[in-house]
């Protein structure tokens, strides 16, 4: 067990601490189709790139939020479970969430997607490409609109590095720290501090060579007699091998900036005096606005905007519903507040009861467990309905600003469509 310093769970259609008996509950009564089936749960990881928390201040809470709106959206009718992780396993901060999936859905509910989950209730959960492509486009809109970089291995100096690596080279510098503290202890001389996996001395040595040579042949040479490294050219896939190696390593694996392409472009812009295209500050990756195009274009079809004037209206109404959040949000917060004191009230009670030395008749524990569930749920109750109206208040607040550079792109009045006159036949008397 890894003890967590900050930690989020929050469970969809059920309570988080009660999923285990409600998915079985669930697969009991619906009578699931091929209920020997051995996939139960699916798990989706969600991961956060690790700069998103210095550059963009993002914590756990709102990742939280990111990934409950996307199960919503995208996995409507299943129960789920979702938790978040501050850490990572090595104590660096790598935001991820998990998400438990039960593999029976529980009800049909409409969906937004092209693409929607078409598993009936009571049936097991499959997806097809087309959908799983379009939950990952939804994922990285969510992203953009949180002006987010998502899970994106490479950083902006085209640099990749993957977990294993990261994992293996923070285990590597601790065990040559062990071992120069040995050879410190003993008098000797420490002679390599640094811990370098076999990917980072290819970096290291192309980014080297490349400030000193002037055209490819040139590097190639100098990599195989400096340094040992051998290249393979296949066009725009380079691969490399160190000496006395027999793994040979691929430029998708080490990043953008060592593809053939980039190796050739970084040549030519040094010969020409030019700044290094990796080495220089790179623009940023998210858009202006935070909702993306398609997020507004979709939510303008789907209320019929076709004009300014309805486009003046809608806008008007959604600053009528913040309002009206913004007046009654206190209320549930306060509704919370009393809900989360009545339960705490109510456990201790409950506990003071369950003890047989204190009264002449304790309790039994599914009399316990019964006054627990119903003060939990009513303390969950009034936490979801003000963290909704909390969502569509900051949902409200981020789309105004688009909708707003959108209206002058849009005429001021269309007429609306006229509908095609039904032509019906004319019948004589004696027809009728």
């Amino acid at each position: 067990m890894i003890p967590r310093e900050e930690y989020y769970l929050r469970g969809i259609h059920c309570s988080p601490f009660s999923f285990p008996m409600a998915a079985k509950r669930c697969t009991d009564q619906l009578g699931v189709i091929g209920r020997d089936s051995p996939v139960i749960m699916h798990h989706f990881i969600i991961a956060f790139h690790r700069d998103d928390v210095k550059e963009f201040n993002l914590d756990g809470e709102t990742a939280q939020q990111i990934v409950e709106e996307w199960v919503r959206r995208c996995l409507p009718g299943f129960l789920c479970v979702i938790g978040t992780h501050t850490q990572g396993s090595q104590g660096d901060p790598n935001i991820h969430c998990h998400v438990i999936v039960n593999s029976v859905r529980l009800q049909e509910l409409p969906s937004e997607m092209e693409h929607p989950v078409t598993v009936k209730a009571g049936r097991r959960f499959r997806t097809s490409k087309a959908t799983f492509l379009e939950m990952k486009q939804i994922l990285r809109s969510l992203f953009r609109r949180y002006h987010l970089r998502g899970w994106e291995r490479e950083d902006r100096s085209g640099r990749r590095v993957s977990d294993r690596e990261r994992l293996a080279s923070s285990r590597g510098q601790r065990k040559l720290d062990r071992k120069n503290e040995k050879i410190r202890k003993l008098g000797g001389t420490v002679t390599e501090t640094e811990f370098l996996t076999d990917k980072e001395k290819i970096r290291r040595a192309v980014d080297a060579c490349i400030a000193q040579c002037s055209d490819e042949a040139q590097l190639r040479i100098m990599l195989a007699l400096e340094h040992g490294i051998s290249v393979w050219d296949k066009g725009e896939l380079w691969q490399y091998r160190l000496e006395g190696s027999d793994r040979s390593f691929s430029c998708n694996s080490l990043g953008r900036r060592y593809w053939g392409n980039s190796i050739r472009e970084r040549l030519e812009r040094q010969q020409q005096g030019k700044e290094d295209l990796f080495l220089s500050s790179a623009e940023p990756h998210y858009e202006e606005f935070p909702l993306s195009r398609e997020d507004v274009s979709r939510v303008l079809e789907q209320q019929h905007i076709r004009d300014a004037a309805g486009l003046r209206s809608h806008m008007e109404k959604l600053r009528d519903t913040m309002e009206t959040c913004l007046r009654i949000l206190p209320k549930y917060r306060q509704i919370y507040a009393d809900a989360f004191r009545e339960f705490c009230a109510r456990r201790n009670e409950l506990r003071r009861l369950r003890d047989p030395r204190r009264t002449e008749r304790p309790i039994s524990w599914e009399e316990y467990h019964e006054e627990m569930m119903r003060a939990l749920k009513k303390r969950l109750h009034a936490k979801e309905e003000s963290e909704s109206l909390s969502v569509e208040i900051r949902g409200i607040e981020e789309g105004l600003p688009y909708l707003e550079e959108m209206l002058p792109r849009l005429p001021e009045r269309l007429e609306p469509e006229k509908e095609p006159a039904v032509v019906r036949p004319s019948m004589d008397r004696e027809d009728r």
